[in-house]
């Protein structure tokens, strides 16, 4: 499926995000990029706070903040801002004109400052007013990346998952009919028992949802491991009397393969209340 349209903005606005014909008296009306940018920020972790409301009816507040902080940040914008390839919408020559010497914006900055601009836009997509554009759009990119498995493709998580040892050499291809790949290891591979979506950092997601409809909310002891440069984090947990750890060089990554533990737990669970 496509990812959701632009909401459209004025000319003016679009000037002043990305350089443009607008005169310098039209552009005088309209804050810079770094403004709108800073507007932005504001209104994403409003968005994704509206839609996380609506997708997760059961969260407490501390399940709601964790996914916040999860999902309303740069890194996130970025993305977002290269798959609308913003970059490429930047008029180079009109922002050196203005500015010589002025530093390229990141697809994070992009994005910011675009949704701050529909913020302010007013009236625009014959929606009421500019929040509910911008709030409608983080919402629908967001369901988008969920429904699409692109969400949180997370660098952290990438870099520590591990499919085989590296010390095991990769089965040459041979010709023939294919064979049958054995499965990838429990820890990347969610039970439909619990959802059927995603992998991964959905892990903790789909956790923190289930106790959620029990009331239970995880607490969380974080012990860092090692100086700075080599640091890892273990998190630990507790859950119907058990202990669940999971260790990784970033919180969210350690965090969620504790949860993976409990996700086979809730698993086997569900599984012996069926026979």
């Amino acid at each position: 499926m496509p990812e959701p349209s632009l909401p459209p903005l004025d000319p003016v606005w679009f000037s002043a995000i990305f350089g443009g014909q607008a005169s310098n008296d039209e552009r005088q009306d309209a804050p810079g990029r770094d403004r709108l940018a800073f507007l932005g920020e504001t209104i994403l972790h409003l968005g994704v706070m509206a839609w996380l409301n609506d997708r997760y009816p059961r969260y407490n507040r501390v399940n709601l903040k964790e996914e916040q902080a999860e999902l309303a940040t740069p890194k996130k914008a970025a993305s977002w801002g290269q798959l609308y390839r913003l970059l490429s919408r930047l008029n180079l020559t009109a922002m050196n004109a203005l500015q010589p010497g002025s530093v390229k914006p990141s697809n994070a900055d992009l994005f910011l400052a675009y949704l701050g601009a529909v913020y302010l836009s007013n009236g625009v997509s014959g929606l009421s007013n500019g929040t509910e554009v911008a709030v409608k759009w983080i919402g629908d990119i967001l369901q988008y990346e969920e429904e699409e498995g692109k969400a949180a493709s997370d660098s952290d998580w990438e870099e520590e998952t591990v499919l085989r040892p590296s010390s095991q050499p990769a089965p040459r291809q041979t010709a023939g009919p294919p064979r049958s790949c054995a499965p990838p290891p429990a820890h990347s591979i969610p039970s439909p028992l619990l959802s059927g979506e995603g992998t991964g950092i959905n892990a903790l997601s789909q956790v923190n949802e289930k106790l959620a409809q029990r009331g239970v909310v995880l607490e969380w002891n974080e012990t860092p491991l090692g100086a700075d440069h080599t640091r890892k984090w273990i998190l630990k947990t507790e859950f119907n009397g058990k202990s669940y750890t999971g260790e990784a060089t970033t919180k969210k990554v350690a965090r969620t393969r504790a949860a993976e533990k409990i996700w086979q737990d809730l698993n086997a669970e569900i599984k012996g209340r069926r026979r």
